[in-house]
Formats: structure tokens, C-alpha cells, sequence
């Protein structure tokens, strides 16, 4: 972990009127994996909940689809873990042209991801990001284990299988601090939710980094049908994660 505590340094603190959490929401101990892999343009168009929210073009009538897993040992609010369904999206009245490397560079601005689904093992966190940041959220359970010294396997379950996920951990990440960006829809405006975070950070664009597999679940079939995977395009690891969560900007 990193010594030093800036990014929680003169933070203003209230108390949401509506769920009662202490806000800004503070990760203390944390990490995140955010999995790409490459599908179809097409079946992306209409799960955008905005004419102004864009998939990523890769050329080719392709885009991505990324699987970021989340485990939150110590917060602000009680312990979780997650595991989201995210579209790369570009923010914008055209959609971004696709020679631009956008959904690996943090420097286009209105590059993000847009949160189709979120299963979230916690309560407090389903109402915290439901009623917070207008994620689409549902308790799910979400078994983790590691199948040897360098691979993590991740179940996410509704009562059905919705997605098994298998990613390598890395061997080196570097120190460093990040702005990640989340799009979401609350009451018909799109949210912009910018996250603060140090972290230990590094990348794989190694196809078996990440590997996934649907189940029958809805959730899980409707990606199956878009043939996503089984291998990842690239693999982000935001390891040992500080971050700071505040309310969201209505772009709208």
C-alpha cells in the first residue's frame, strides 16, 4: 500500500440526506481487473441508454465489452464484492472514430465505461451504488478462488451461472494515480461518475490474461449470443486500490 494519504486529504465530508452514507464513499484496501474482449459493434447499439453515449469503434464493425471485477476489503462502507457487465463508451453527439486506440488510453475525456449490469454481493452496496450513482444493480452471490499460485477463478451467480471468469495474476505493477470514469442513467439524465484512485497498476495483452465463460443465466446468454471471448483483447490490474467515489456530475 501506498504510505502516503493524500488522496484523502481535505476531503469534505456530508452525510446523503436519502441513504444516509458518509460521502464521498472512501475505498481503503481494494482492487479492481477490468477484462477486455472483442465482440460486435451491432449488438451494442441498443443496450446505449443515451443518444449521446457511444460504444467504442475497433474498425470492422467491431467493438468491446469489459468484465471489471472488484474486491472491497475496507471502505467507508461495509465490504463487497462486484462484478460488472461495462461497454467502453465514448461521450459525445457522434460516436469516436475508431483509429483512435480508445479503450486502452485514459487521455480521450469523455472515454468511460458504461455499466450494463452490476451483481453486487452486499446490500449496503447495492442501495449505496442504486441510489448514489443509479448503477443497474442486483444481489448476487460471487464465489473466488484461486486455482493456483497465479490464476484467480471468479463466479457470478443469480441463482443461475451468469459468467465464469479466470484472470492471471500479474508479476510487476507500478505506483501510480488514475481517474476512471463510469456512466450510468438516473431518472432518464447520464451520470458521469469520475473515480479517484492510487493504486499499483499494470497490463496484459496476453489472450489467456483473461479468460470468460456465459452461463444459462439471461444475463449470461445474452452475451453468450454475442460471441464474446473466450480470450481477452487486454487486461488491466488496479491492485492494491485506494479511491474516493463522490457524487456523480448530470450531464444532461
Amino acid at each position: 500500500m501506498f504510505s502516503r494519504k493524500s488522496i484523502f486529504e481535505n476531503l469534505e465530508l456530508t452525510t446523503d440526506g436519502q441513504s444516509g452514507v458518509e460521502m464521498p464513499v472512501r475505498l481503503y484496501r481494494s482492487e479492481m481487473i477490468v477484462s477486455y474482449f472483442e465482440c460486435e459493434l451491432e449488438p451494442l447499439l441498443p443496450m446505449m441508454p443515451h443518444a449521446r453515449v457511444h460504444p467504442i469503434r475497433r474498425g470492422g464493425n467491431k467493438s468491446a465489452v469489459a468484465i471489471i471485477q472488484a474486491t472491497v476489503n475496507h471502505a467507508s462502507i461495509p465490504p463487497y464484492r462486484s462484478v460488472s457487465l461495462a461497454v467502453p463508451v465514448t461521450l459525445g453527439k457522434w460516436p469516436a472514430p475508431s483509429y483512435l486506440p480508445l479503450w486502452f488510453e485514459e487521455s480521450w475525456g469523455n472515454k468511460g465505461f458504461y455499466i450494463h449490469k452490476e451483481g453486487v454481493t452486499s446490500s449496503e452496496a447495492f442501495e449505496v451504488r442504486t441510489e448514489i450513482w443509479g448503477y443497474p444493480m442486483f444481489l448476487a452471490e460471487i464465489h473466488q478462488e484461486m486455482l493456483d499460485p497465479k490464476t484467480q477463478e471468479t463466479v457470478l451467480m443469480e441463482e443461475e451461472r451468469i459468467l465464469t471468469v479466470r484472470s492471471k495474476r500479474p508479476e510487476y505493477v507500478r505506483q501510480t494515480d488514475r481517474e476512471v470514469k463510469f456512466y450510468s442513467i438516473k431518472q432518464n439524465i447520464v451520470c458521469e461518475n469520475k473515480i479517484k484512485l492510487e493504486c499499483s497498476l499494470t497490463s496484459s495483452r496476453a489472450p489467456d490474461a483473461s479468460m470468460v465463460v456465459f452461463g444459462k443465466h439471461p444475463v449470461g446468454a445474452q452475451f453468450k449470443a454475442m460471441n464474446i471471448g473466450p480470450y481477452s483483447l487486454e487486461t488491466w490490474y488496479y491492485l492494491d486500490m485506494q479511491a474516493v467515489l463522490p457524487y456523480p456530475d448530470y450531464l444532461d
